[in-house]
């Protein structure tokens, strides 16, 4: 017995074929297609060897690598599926060179932010450097005025140690004498 089988809308005609086609098969035959195609879907192809491609893929394997279940959008010219952010997109050069325009947005707001992050940790620096030669030139001075002391405190233990050994004689000398009540 021969029965007349269409493919079901639920699957969707590729691009430049016809939706239906009529098949003579016999009931048996029609039964075993129908068996086989309720186990089989159309997936959306996309990986690093494939941008876009419809093909009949066994129903579990829908959605996972390559095969993305859900088609792109029909105003999405050249579309490859983003796997890290699970959504279709187009590899068209307009929309690429937009991406890039805002990369590079992106990239020169970065940069300036840097920029003014490196100038305020210049500043600090050179703030800085100018305390610690500050502190440097204090020391500096605080040694020589250190040693100027020492050199004071010198002199003056050679006029303290010369007085302490003065003959007794040289010091009879400097005592006022009294006078006599005669």
């Amino acid at each position: 017995m021969n029965s007349q089988t269409e493919i079901p809308e639920s699957v969707p005609a590729v691009a430049g074929k016809p939706k239906s086609v009529k098949l003579e098969l016999s009931e048996e035959e029609a039964d075993m297609i129908q068996l086989l195609l309720s186990n089989y879907v159309i997936a959306y192809r996309s990986d690093s060897s494939v941008d876009y491609k419809p093909e009949p893929v066994p129903r579990e394997k829908a959605g996972q690598h390559p095969w993305v279940a859900t088609p792109p959008a029909p105003e999405i010219i050249n579309p490859t599926y983003d796997w890290f952010n699970k959504k279709w997109y187009s590899k068209s050069n307009d929309d690429n060179l937009n991406g890039i325009a805002q990369t590079v947005a992106v990239l020169k707001a970065r940069s300036n932010q840097y920029d003014q992050v490196l100038n305020t940790m210049q500043e600090t620096q050179n703030s800085s450097a100018t305390q610690s030669l500050g502190v440097v030139k204090m020391m500096k001075q605080m040694r020589e005025d250190q040693s100027d002391i020492k050199k004071l405190i010198s002199s003056m233990q050679g006029i303290l140690l010369s007085k302490a050994t003065q003959p007794e004689a040289s010091k009879a000398d400097t005592k006022p004498t009294q006078p006599s009540d005669k």
